[in-house]
């Protein structure tokens, strides 16, 4: 009897660890551990989220949907949303690998949208990468496998972007792609390094943000717009 409830308390620790490997760190910041964006609940605390490294905090603000340096925001100003801007200047502050998706791909720069009440509608994750673009078909690919409920849209844009888009009514996934490498010079330890890099952005919106109709207030934003037939080229 002792036996098989020493092997149960086993399995129970066992199922337990297992458990907690699958959820993402409570912080995000580069001694924190990899941050998997596939696994973000939306229910996380972005105040606990974000305190243990550097952020930008902007707000979008009154009908013009003005973007202001968070601490800089008047009396009268009217919050619609606040934007959370984790710094991560040459990958010194988070690291070249700290944020990924799903393990499939991964990225370095990272903000996120909340309502004005901090809860959290969509991430913005950025990287210039540096290899084989065939990895960035790869991610394309399997955002197609996990996304085959949901309508998808291609695109190009100009300034040689491609975009792709997964739309559904509980949440969008947008994937913005350069479709050449960009050719960057940068001095390292006295020696100039010669890099190709390939810009990628994925944009997740969660269902809270498509039913609140957020999409009007970040149209014109650089980092939250949902494109369209006005963004894309005519064909």
């Amino acid at each position: 009897m002792k036996n098989k409830l020493t092997i149960a308390f086993l399995l129970l620790i066992l199922i337990s660890c297992a458990q907690l490997q699958t959820k993402n760190p409570m912080y995000i910041c580069k001694d924190c551990g990899s941050f998997d964006l596939g696994k973000m609940t939306f229910k996380e605390n972005i105040d606990v989220l974000s305190s243990k490294t550097e952020i930008f905090k902007t707000a979008l603000v009154n009908q013009n949907n003005e973007e202001k340096d968070a601490d800089q925001l008047a009396k009268n100003d009217v919050v619609k949303l606040y934007k959370y801007n984790f710094e991560n200047q040459r990958n010194e502050i988070l690291g070249d690998k700290l944020l990924n998706y799903n393990n499939e791909f991964f990225f370095t720069g990272l903000s996120i949208l909340t309502t004005a009440d901090k809860k959290i509608l969509a991430y913005r994750a950025t990287v210039f990468f540096e290899g084989d673009a065939k990895k960035i078909d790869q991610f394309i690919t399997y955002l197609q496998s996990q996304n085959k409920e949901s309508r998808m849209v291609q695109n190009k844009m100009e300034g040689d972007l491609s975009v792709y888009q997964w739309i559904s009514d509980k949440h969008i996934t947008q994937l913005v792609r350069s479709n050449q490498a960009s050719k960057e010079e940068e001095m390292i330890n006295g020696k100039r390094v010669v890099k190709y890099t390939n810009y990628v952005k994925l944009n997740y919106y969660n269902e809270a943000f498509i039913k609140n109709s957020n999409q009007d207030i970040v149209k014109s934003d650089i980092d939250f717009a949902v494109y369209n037939d006005k963004h894309f080229q005519k064909k």
